[in-house]
């Protein structure tokens, strides 16, 4: 990238009276920065409609029950949404109240338009599981204008976010500082770039958490910097209060967002290289606390022989045995799926999506599978489920409660899969209608195999390979779509204790669990799909446009090509601009440790986003969860440009970099306005 460390010029020899010039001229420039963002964010604020920004009137929601008494802080770690009978009341008056500004609003343009009387009223999805820290923030404006329009509250609580957006570009302006030498143009360009992006603006300006996890996530980011910085030597006050920041900053992630949290990965090695660095010891011998580190951190995060293939739904991830289990009594092979009912229990299943590749949408299907249990049990039933869309919830789960003896028995069904399925699961469930467990009991499952076609229910297919991928069923050749039908191989899964002390702290948000995940990166076949199909280049041009909803944005071709180019540029002038401050082991070493693994997790978490589409939902993953590192995003997209050329051109590219990024603003300013002037 751009060279960081790029000397003052000569004429600008470092005396006390230029000190005190180029002081002044950065204190100016940033007082300039500071202005364009304040005047951005006002605009971006009253120039959008009340509700028009991402689930805002869910955000507003929760806000509002903290300023009115409707959050619990004894209830759970953090505290939760009051759940009482009178509290319902209050959730259901209030967005009876919501739902007419909406109305009122023109917010359900083109689409239905709610009953207010009905029994059961929705403005989008619950915001509830995110942490507290920004509605208590947005509570507080909104408790001073209790009698005012919620509109006017609105807004008012949309005033905390502009409040965080201007201390997140004084946060970047000072970051820029500590990372790079006196004079640096990048010291202006990336706050001011920050400052002009439409959609940044655009987020940080709506009441919704992100404009919590984006100034966190700056502020982690800047305190590694300082403690990355700090000099080397006898440990001083200036290392304690380091340390003491960046230990604040990542409580403050978790009390912000998940996707903040994240960074908080980050800590021990941070800290680590930190240490090394200060006691001036030999880099090499990093590598054997690192080693050791990371074989005991997969020693205890890590448990193996869990069912390739086969994901933990539905209270199988707290089930502590693994899913495979070695047994003489499976039909086919060694082993067979396992599912445990312990106490206390609710559900528990396991669930094997189909390719979407190979979704018989239409078609007449045959389930069927080998299922006995340690004991006479009676448990849900094995069936399909069937989605219209991937991810979303199922448009029928097909079971019915199976009674299990001792002895592997084969069970078949035949199912007319919708013909507008896009998304086909087989599902094996302890739990089910009138099925009542008696814990301990262990149930097994062998040889599942799913065929186009209709087949002899009351035959077994034979298998012609040890997978079970084809064979013969009633004297017809099939092709099963199951993937490792008799659980022949293993995959990993997480130590359940690490597993459920992190799902308390963190969450994962729309019914995934970190079991879920881990599948997905695991199955690599169909997570090619998913990325393919729902990620591809959608994080990267939402930087740019994707505004209010998402739903305003430019659609031409040519500019894609230009953004999508230039971030080729700006990756290539990054390699050459860290191959050329390889010398600085203090810059170099801050952004290897810092800097690219934040944007590794930030950009890695965002593409996860769109995984496991098993129910959460229709997800995307969207541009806006990766601003709790938007720092680092825009250094390389300036940085690395400016690399490519010579020095004494760089502030030129910069200020033309940063104006082209001022056009495209005004640009959008313009499509926001067309588009609800149209209405």
């Amino acid at each position: 990238m751009a060279d960081l460390t790029a000397p003052v010029p000569t004429e600008l020899a470092p005396t006390p009276v230029v000190h005190r010039l180029a002081t002044r001229r950065e204190s100016v420039l940033l007082a300039v920065v500071l202005l364009v963002a304040l005047l951005q964010g006002v605009i971006y604020l009253f120039l959008l409609p009340a509700w028009q920004h991402y689930d805002e009137p869910s955000h507003f929601e929760y806000a509002w029950l903290m300023a009115h008494g409707g959050y619990d802080w004894t209830a759970g770690r953090l505290g939760a949404i009051d759940r009482s009978p009178d509290a319902q009341a209050q959730i259901n008056e209030l967005r009876r109240t919501l739902l007419a500004s909406m109305i009122a609003n023109d917010f359900y343009r083109g689409m239905p338009v709610p009953d207010l009387n009905a029994e059961r009223l929705r403005i989008g999805f619950e915001a509830f599981e995110h942490p507290p820290g920004y509605y208590l923030l947005a509570s507080i404006p909104i408790a001073m204008l209790t009698d005012a329009p919620l509109e006017t509250q609105l807004r008012a609580a949309r005033g905390i976010s502009l409040g965080l957006f201007l201390l997140t570009i004084w946060m970047v302006a000072m970051l820029m500082r500590d990372l790079t030498s006196r004079g640096n143009p990048l010291r202006w360009a990336v706050p001011l770039a920050l400052a002009l992006l439409p959609p940044f603006v655009d987020v940080m300006t709506a009441v919704n958490s992100d404009a919590a996890a984006v100034a966190s996530g700056t502020f982690w980011l800047w305190g590694a910097v300082r403690l990355l910085h700090a000099p080397a030597g006898q440990f001083t006050r200036h290392h304690e209060l380091a340390i003491a920041w960046l230990l604040l900053a990542t409580v403050l992630l978790f009390l912000s967002k998940n996707t903040a949290a994240v960074l908080a990965v980050l800590l021990p090695p941070v800290l680590l290289v930190a240490l090394w660095r200060w006691q001036g010891w030999q880099w090499y011998w990093l590598a054997l606390p690192v080693l050791l580190g990371g074989g005991v951190g997969a020693a205890f995060l890590m448990r193996s022989g869990d069912t390739a293939l086969w994901y933990r739904w539905l209270g199988a991830n707290t089930q502590a045995s693994p899913t495979r289990i070695a047994t003489p009594a499976a039909p086919h092979g060694a082993y067979a799926l396992l599912l445990e009912a312990t106490t206390p229990i609710q559900q528990r299943r396991l669930i094997h999506p189909i390719l979407f590749s190979r979704t018989p949408a239409g078609e007449t299907v045959t389930v069927g599978a080998w299922l006995w249990a340690d004991q006479p049990v009676t448990i849900g039933g094995l069936g399909l489920g069937a989605s219209s869309v991937p991810g979303a919830p199922f448009m029928a789960e097909l079971h019915e409660p199976l009674e299990l003896t001792t002895t592997p028995t084969f069970v078949a069904y035949t199912f007319a899969v919708p013909p507008e399925t896009q998304a086909l699961h087989t599902i094996i469930a302890l739990d089910g209608r009138g099925v009542r467990l008696e814990p301990p009991v262990q149930v097994y499952l062998d040889g599942v195999v799913l065929a186009v076609g209709t087949f002899p229910t009351d035959s077994a297919p034979s298998f012609s390979d040890a997978d079970g991928r084809t064979g013969l069923w009633g004297g017809q050749p099939f092709e099963n779509l199951i993937r490792n039908a008799s659980a022949e191989q293993a995959w990993l899964r997480l130590n359940p204790a690490f597993e459920q002390a992190l799902d308390q702290l963190v969450s994962l948000g729309w019914g995934r669990t970190p079991a879920l995940l881990l599948a997905t990166l695991q199955d690599t076949e169909r997570s090619r799909e998913i990325a393919a199909i729902y990620g591809g280049w959608l994080p990267y041009d939402g930087l740019f446009t994707g505004l209010a909803w998402g739903q305003i944005r430019f659609a031409q071709p040519l500019l894609t090509g230009l953004l999508r180019g230039w971030l080729g540029l700006a990756l290539v002038g990054c390699l050459w601009g860290l191959w050329r401050i390889r010398h600085n082991r203090t810059l170099l070493v801050t952004l290897l440790v810092a800097f690219l693994p934040a944007l590794l997790l930030v950009w890695g978490g965002t593409l996860l986003r769109a995984f496991p589409k098993i129910s959460e939902g229709a997800v995307y993953p969207v541009a806006r969860y990766t601003y709790p590192a938007i720092t680092a995003t825009v250094l390389v997209l300036l940085g690395g440009t400016a690399a490519l050329v010579p020095r004494r051109l760089q502030t030129a590219v910069l200020i033309g970099l940063v104006a082209a990024i001022g056009l495209l603003n005004l640009a959008s300013l313009i499509l926001i306005w067309n588009y609800y002037a149209a209405a």
